[in-house]
């Protein structure tokens, strides 16, 4: 147990926790449903390390969670600053956070690059045969769902725009391949499926939805 250090005349001052601590503390706190106290020490983690991407990241979740939209924003931005090639999650939040829908399309072509990079990297990856594919229906289950994310866009915000229609069928169909090529136990996902009737639904093409 790491005990108070004295300073001045007998007054005991608390230990600082570095971020690393911090941190801890904050997920415990997500994992009890507490997204302000943990984004409370997350605000800590980033005072006591502003170049750890983990604490950006972690402040993003819980403000997200409970609902700090622009505090999250700036967390995001500042940890795709930091490290550019990381999560690809971060980009997908920046799209749904983002006021244009022109610019909520730039972050989604953003983030499905790099879910694309993550699903191509397991091909060259070692390790148990198992764990491998696991990881590769994940991985593709996670760029079907970031490509749907991006053809809602063109069936709502954009869907006036000339290439509107072209772009979503793109997009809707290839999530739909890659979730097809998969067995049927691996997907865990619905989006490709929901997104797709959607467009064929708006195009009155009643029997392919």
């Amino acid at each position: 147990m790491v005990k108070p250090v004295k300073k001045g005349k007998g007054k005991a001052v608390a230990p600082e926790l570095d971020a690393e601590a911090l941190l801890a503390s904050a997920r415990e706190s997500l994992d009890r449903l507490d997204p302000s106290g943990a984004a409370a020490l997350c605000r800590q983690a980033v005072s006591a390390d502003a170049s750890s991407v983990l604490a950006w990241d972690t402040l993003a979740e819980a403000c997200l969670t409970c609902g700090e939209a622009e505090e999250a924003g700036r967390a995001l931005h500042r940890s795709i600053e930091l490290s550019p090639a990381g999560a690809p999650g971060r980009y997908m939040y920046l799209a749904q956070l983002s006021d244009s829908p022109a610019e909520a399309v730039g972050w989604f072509e953003k983030g499905v690059a790099g879910l694309r990079a993550e699903r191509e990297a397991l091909q060259q990856a070692s390790g148990e045969r198992s764990e491998l594919q696991a990881a590769w229906a994940e991985a593709t289950c996670a760029l079907a769902v970031g490509l749907c994310s991006a053809a809602e866009l063109y069936l709502t915000d954009l869907c006036d725009e000339p290439e509107a229609e072209g772009r979503c069928d793109a997009l809707t169909g290839e999530a739909l391949q890659l979730v097809s090529d998969l067995p049927a136990e691996a997907v865990q996902v619905v989006e490709p499926f929901q997104t797709r009737a959607s467009l064929k639904l708006s195009q009155e093409a009643y029997d392919d939805a």
